[in-house]
C-alpha cells in the first residue's frame, strides 16, 4: 500500500523483510509498524569497528569472567610521595632512569612479603599462598591493554626492575611478548596517575588476589605534627578477592605498602 511504503520510509523499515498480511500478501501500515517495533529503534552510526585479535580478546575475555565470578571489593589509602620523590631524585644522581611508577611497583613487591596472604589465590577449594612475587604491571598499547609480568619482583634491585620494565613494556607495544612475559602473575598493579586519574577500583585478574591501583601525585592537603601542610600525595587503592583476602588483610597490606613507599608513616 502507499501508506505503508511512506511509512517504511519514515521508520527506517526495509520492506524487502517485511512479511504482508493484507490481500494477497499485501504489506499493510500495520505490518510495518510491526517491523519497526520489532527491530527496535535504529541504533547510532558506526565510526569504526575494531574488531578484537589476539591478546586484547583473551584481555577481554578473562577481565568479564573475573568481574561476573570474583567478589570483589576495594579500600584506598591515602600516601605521601615526598619520600619516593626524593629517591628517584636520589637514583637520578646516581645515573638511574628510574620512575615513580618503577618504585611503586617495587613498594607492591616487598609488601607481599610483609602480607603474604595477599600474595596469593583460590585454587579450588583451598587457598594457595605464592612463594614467588611476580608482580603484572599495566600497559597501555596502541592495540589494547597488556599486562606484562615481572618475575621474581621482590628479589630484583631497582636498577634490574626497572630495566625489566621497560623492555615488557616495549616488547608489550610493539606485540612482542611471548607466553613467557604474561604468564604466572600473582599479584597486578595498574598506574593510570601519569594520565592524571586520581583513583580507581581495578579488576581482579586471573589467578591473583589483589589488583593495586596507584592514582596520580598531586600537592594536596596533609596534616603533619598537627599541622596542615601541603606534599604530595598519591591514593592507592586495592582491589581484592573476598574469598581470599579479609577486610583486615587487605588493610594490613595497604598500610605496609603506605610505610613501604613513606618509610616517615606513623601508625595509626
Amino acid at each position: 500500500m502507499p501508506k505503508a511504503r511512506a511509512l517504511a520510509k519514515s521508520l527506517g523499515v526495509d520492506l524487502a523483510g517485511v512479511q504482508g498480511t493484507g490481500r494477497a500478501g499485501i504489506i499493510t501500515p500495520d505490518d510495518v509498524e510491526a517491523a519497526a517495533a520489532e527491530a527496535g529503534p535504529p541504533g547510532p552510526r558506526v565510526r569504526e569497528r575494531r574488531p578484537l585479535r589476539g591478546y586484547p580478546r583473551a584481555m577481554a575475555a578473562a577481565m568479564a569472567r573475573n568481574w561476573t565470578e570474583i567478589p570483589h571489593f576495594s579500600q584506598t589509602i591515602q600516601v605521601n610521595a615526598s619520600p619516593l620523590r626524593a629517591l628517584r631524585i636520589a637514583h637520578r644522581a646516581a645515573g638511574l632512569q628510574i620512575s615513580l611508577n618503577d618504585l611503586m611497583v617495587a613498594a607492591v613487591a616487598q609488601a607481599c612479603r610483609v602480607v603474604p596472604e595477599v600474595n596469593a589465590a583460590l585454587s579450588g577449594k583451598a587457598v594457595v599462598i605464592y612463594d614467588e612475587v611476580n608482580v603484572a604491571v599495566g600497559v597501555a598499547t596502541d592495540h589494547g591493554l597488556a599486562a606484562p609480568v615481572i618475575r621474581g619482583a621482590d628479589q630484583l634491585g631497582i636498577d634490574d626492575l626497572s630495566q625489566e620494565i621497560r623492555r615488557l613494556a616495549e616488547a608489550a607495544r610493539r606485540r612482542k611478548l611471548t607466553f613467557g612475559d604474561v604468564g604466572g602473575a600473582t599479584i597486578t598493579t595498574s598506574n593510570l596517575g601519569p594520565g592524571g586519574v586520581d583513583f580507581g577500583t581495578p579488576i581482579i585478574s586471573l589467578n591473583t588476589a589483589a589488583t593495586i591501583y596507584f592514582g596520580t601525585v598531586e600537592r594536596r592537603p596533609w596534616v603533619e605534627d598537627d599541622r596542615v601542610t601541603v606534599r604530595p600525595t598519591c591514593y592507592v587503592s586495592g582491589a581484592f578477592d573476598h574469598r581470599v583476602v579479609d577486610g583486615d588483610t587487605g588493610a594490613r597490606f595497604l598500610r605496609a605498602l603506605a610505610s613501604i613507599m613513606d618509610p616517615t608513616r606513623e601508625e595509626q
